[in-house]
């Protein structure tokens, strides 16, 4: 199942059938209200949340969503670092600012929905 909206459902209804033979899948479902089965593993990918039923050790993926909770939220803090740095924000070039904040909505929404993942095994 993947959960997604958008321009991001549109482009993998397109392309289903080919990653359902690539990938080996029987099924390939995509909508903007899928929810994670308890055993599925889970992967935000952009704006979509990847769930793969049926494949995984609990356990396991949890120590995997909180590595991968880790390693977000030291680019959140990285992020964050360099937007509070005034030597930073007075050199950068407007457009090279504007893009640290939008990868850090990006990074803390990733976070957001990785934690939900997290809570809900």
């Amino acid at each position: 199942k993947v959960k997604a909206g958008g321009e991001e459902a549109r482009t993998l209804e397109i392309l289903g059938d080919l990653l359902k033979n690539v990938a080996f899948l029987g099924d390939l479902q995509v909508s903007a209200g899928a929810e994670r089965a308890p055993d599925a593993a889970a992967a935000v990918v952009g704006g979509a949340e990847v769930f793969v039923e049926g494949v995984i050790d609990l356990e396991k993926e949890k120590a995997r969503l909180r590595k991968e909770r880790e390693k977000l939220l030291s680019r959140i803090e990285g992020a964050r670092k360099k937007l509070s740095n005034p030597a930073f924000l007075e050199k950068a070039r407007p457009e090279v600012v504007e893009r640290e904040k939008d990868l850090l909505v990006k990074l803390e929404s990733q976070l957001k929905t990785l934690e939900a993942n997290l809570e809900s095994l």
